[in-house]
């Protein structure tokens, strides 16, 4: 037994005892009818109306109805049941707050219910007036619009609490697709270059140890893009980079022998948080630039279109090169653009004449103003 039936068990069970004690406090009476209930009856239907509160949670709907009964039977034999009538009420609350589906049937039945017992009251000669069985109701209404407010709450906080869980795995995926596919596939183009080589001069004793890791990391690569498939990759809301680490992140390809190069002879200043988005970009296109034509050379280039906004090209000659070593189903394209989505930036990827891949990335100038202003 979990908590929270625990704490419906007490609950029920302390209202029961003040329903048997003799205050004489009547909690939630309705008619004003004499005292026609035969002995034991009164005990009978006190229980009824508070032990069924255990079950409150778990079904919140036969909960009510069963305590509804009871609370109307004590009316129409005017039975003093002292407090058990406040189970109706937090009856009432319960079903608003817990019950999943049917709560407008559950709202029109107990209308034509109490509405059927105010006309039995009535016939049987209630005092009470028309505006005292809509006063009535407005209470009985009152217990579940506070339910209806407390689910509201409940699962707006629910929604909440999904999107954050969605926006950590989000961010988690996409640093795993940006760091470790990015090195990964990089280490394995260059054993599988290596192993090439060898091969092609028959005199390397390694070849075989180098392909085993170009095949231990396609391996790899694989498993990580069905983790991403689980995890749902969006934008990251990591930490902004410097703009420096554009040409850091070409130097460190550069120095492991990949024909690449950066000119960026005229590229504008940039803010760090649209710096981050332009180096996350190139990277992506670099790793598909490497996994696609692997050994082909690459040209990283940032410049100023004129208009005062900033283009960022990545390009590769694609006919002749060897075939990709790296299994297709990757997720760049997607990432990429949601990545310049985030400061107002447009991605446009695809091959052109001449046998050449072409990756772009535009940062008009009103984008990159709306940046400098939100860093000021």
């Amino acid at each position: 037994m979990n908590r929270e039936t625990l704490s419906d068990a007490a609950l029920a069970a302390g209202l029961a005892v003040a329903a048997l004690l003799p205050l004489g406090i009547p909690a939630l009476e309705l008619g004003e009818l004499p005292d026609t209930a035969p002995a034991g009856v009164a005990l009978l239907l006190a229980l009824l109306q508070t032990l069924p509160l255990v079950l409150r949670r778990l079904a919140p709907a036969p909960t009510l109805g069963v305590i509804g009964a009871a609370w109307a039977t004590a009316q129409l034999l005017g039975a003093d049941t002292g407090l058990a009538g406040l189970g109706l009420l937090v009856a009432i609350w319960s079903c608003a707050r817990h019950q999943r589906r049917g709560r407008r049937w559950t709202v029109a039945l107990g209308t034509l219910a109490y509405a059927l017992l105010a006309g039995a009251l009535a016939i049987a000669g209630s005092p009470e007036r028309p505006v005292d069985w809509v006063t009535f109701w407005l209470v009985l209404a009152a217990p579940w619009v506070l339910g209806m407010v407390g689910r509201l709450r409940h699962d707006r906080q629910a929604d909440r609490e999904r999107a954050a869980v969605a926006d950590a795995r989000a961010a988690l995926a996409g640093e795993l697709h940006d760091v470790v596919t990015h090195h990964v596939t990089s280490m394995v183009l260059q054993a599988d270059s290596l192993a090439f080589a060898a091969e092609q001069r028959g005199d390397d004793p390694d070849a075989g140890a180098l392909a085993g890791i170009g095949t231990s990391g396609r391996a790899a690569l694989q498993e990580l893009r069905s983790l991403l498939d689980a995890l749902d990759p969006a934008s990251s809301d990591a930490a902004p980079r410097r703009p420096a680490d554009l040409a850091a992140l070409v130097e460190r390809l550069h120095g492991t022998g990949y024909p690449i190069r950066l000119d960026a002879s005229t590229a504008p200043t940039l803010t760090p948080e649209t710096a981050k988005v332009l180096h996350d970009v190139a990277r992506e296109a670099l790793t598909n630039a490497m996994r696609h034509a692997p050994g082909a050379p690459i040209r990283v280039a940032l410049a100023d279109d004129g208009s005062g906004g900033v283009v960022l090209s990545v390009e590769n000659p694609v006919q002749g090169a060897r075939p990709a070593v790296a299994p297709a189903g990757g997720r760049g394209q997607a990432i990429m653009a949601a990545r310049a989505a985030t400061v107002g930036a447009t991605v446009v990827s695809g091959p052109e004449a001449g046998g050449t891949w072409r990756t772009v990335v535009r940062v008009p100038a009103d984008a990159l103003r709306e940046g400098a202003d939100r860093v000021d």
